[in-house]
C-alpha cells in the first residue's frame, strides 16, 4: 500500500486503486492553472486605408471640387453644373441605388425602415406629381430639399467621426458624445443662416430678400 508521505513526496503524478476507479494525486508544484484566454486582436482603424477612407468615406475629394466650382461657377456656370450632374451619375447615384437595393431587397429590412420604404416613399411620390401640376410648389420643395441636405450629410459625419474613434479605441462618454453631436448641429445651423441671409441667387430657391 502507498503511504500518505511517499505520495507527496514523490517527482512524478502518483496512482492510487479505489475499487474500480483509478485517481490520480498531481504533487502541489505540478498543479497548473487555467491558462489565460489568449487576447483578442484588436481591429484596425480603417476600414480599406487611410487614403482610400478619408477620399471617398470621408469626402476629403469633395474639397477640390468645391473650391474649384467657387472660381468657376461664374464664368463657366453651365459647363460646371453639367460636370457635377456627371459626377452625380457615377458617385451619388450608385450610392443611392445600394441604399435603395439594401432597404427593399428584403422583407425584414422593408419592415425595419417601414416608415421610409413606405410612407416617406409615397409622399415623396405624391410631391412629384403634384409638382408637376402646380409649378408654384416647385421652389418650396427643391428649397426644403436644399435645407435638409446639409443636415443629412451632418449626421452622416457625426456617425463617422463616433464609428473610427472606436475602432482607435477611444470610448466617448455620453457627455463627450453629446457635445461633439451638438458641435456638429451647431455648424448646420451656421450654414442656414449663410443660406437664408440675404437675396437668393436662384430662382428655385427660396430666401430672405435683400429689401426685406
Amino acid at each position: 500500500m502507498l503511504g500518505r508521505s511517499s505520495a507527496l513526496e514523490g517527482a512524478t503524478p502518483a496512482l492510487l486503486s479505489n475499487g474500480m476507479e483509478t485517481i490520480t494525486i498531481t504533487p502541489p508544484e505540478e498543479r497548473t492553472s487555467t491558462p489565460a484566454l489568449p487576447l483578442q486582436p484588436v481591429s484596425p482603424p480603417w476600414i480599406y486605408r487611410p487614403w482610400i477612407d478619408l477620399t471617398v468615406g470621408c469626402g476629403a475629394w469633395s474639397a477640390p471640387l468645391l473650391l474649384a466650382g467657387f472660381y468657376f461657377a461664374n464664368s463657366y456656370g453651365r459647363g460646371w453644373s453639367v460636370a457635377f450632374y456627371f459626377l452625380a451619375l457615377l458617385s451619388n447615384y450608385p450610392h443611392f441605388m445600394a441604399t435603395v437595393y439594401r432597404a427593399y431587397h428584403t422583407r425584414d429590412e422593408f419592415e425595419k425602415y417601414r416608415i421610409y420604404t413606405l410612407h416617406v416613399a409615397l409622399l415623396l411620390a405624391v410631391a412629384g406629381v403634384v409638382t408637376h401640376l402646380w409649378y408654384a410648389l416647385l421652389p418650396w420643395i427643391f428649397t426644403l430639399y436644399i435645407c435638409w441636405s446639409p443636415w443629412h450629410y451632418t449626421g452622416q459625419n457625426f456617425g463617422l467621426l463616433v464609428m473610427f474613434a472606436r475602432r482607435a479605441g477611444v470610448s466617448p462618454t455620453e457627455t463627450e458624445r453629446r457635445a461633439l453631436r451638438l458641435s456638429f448641429i451647431a455648424s448646420y445651423i451656421l450654414l442656414m443662416l449663410s443660406f437664408h441671409t440675404g437675396a437668393s441667387g436662384d430662382a428655385l430657391i427660396l430666401s430672405q430678400t435683400s429689401d426685406a
